[in-house]
């Protein structure tokens, strides 16, 4: 998180900060974001375990994308880690346009897909929505809807079209 400078969250108190919003009758919906560089392909299975040991209700995923202008793209361009300046693949969701560090381009993104498919996957919605039954009644439609998305081919916001 300090290297996104995002060092108010403190992943150390996720779970008892879960737990407690859980007991105030409150969802979670989790931002996810995979390719940061001291992310290896071991982050892709560990995020999973935690947000089904969570409980966490939905969850977004996301492909780290450098855009233009940004001191993150800036970086990797200095770093001669920009992939490619078609900015048509600079969505976040199917194609990888940099270089990471510890991972390839294709294990980046196969990773990003595994956890789409394992997050809305029958067994991992049964374990998180049974650790936490918060809003079950509009839950567990969503993640059906996610579910059934992604299985059709459809990914990010024509998913979200699919539940509407």
């Amino acid at each position: 998180m300090d290297g996104v400078r995002k060092g108010f969250n403190r992943v150390e108190e996720y779970v008892r900060v879960i737990e407690h919003i859980h007991e105030h009758g409150i969802a979670v919906q989790a931002g996810i974001v995979f390719g940061f560089d001291q992310d290896t392909e071991s982050i892709f299975s560990e995020t999973l375990d935690f947000l089904e040991t969570a409980g966490v209700q939905n969850a977004t995923f996301n492909i780290l994308t450098p855009y233009p202008g940004t001191p993150l793209y800036q970086r990797l361009e200095t770093e001669g880690r920009i992939l490619t300046r078609d900015w048509s693949k600079y969505n976040g969701r199917e194609d990888v346009v940099f270089q990471p560090l510890h991972l390839s381009p294709e294990t980046l993104r196969d990773g990003y897909r595994y956890a789409n498919r394992r997050f809305y996957s029958g067994a991992s919605v049964f374990r998180r929505l049974t650790h936490s039954p918060v809003g079950l009644w509009w839950t567990l439609p969503l993640n059906l809807a996610y579910a059934f998305a992604l299985r059709s081919g459809q990914q990010g916001e024509t998913a979200a079209r699919a539940i509407r």
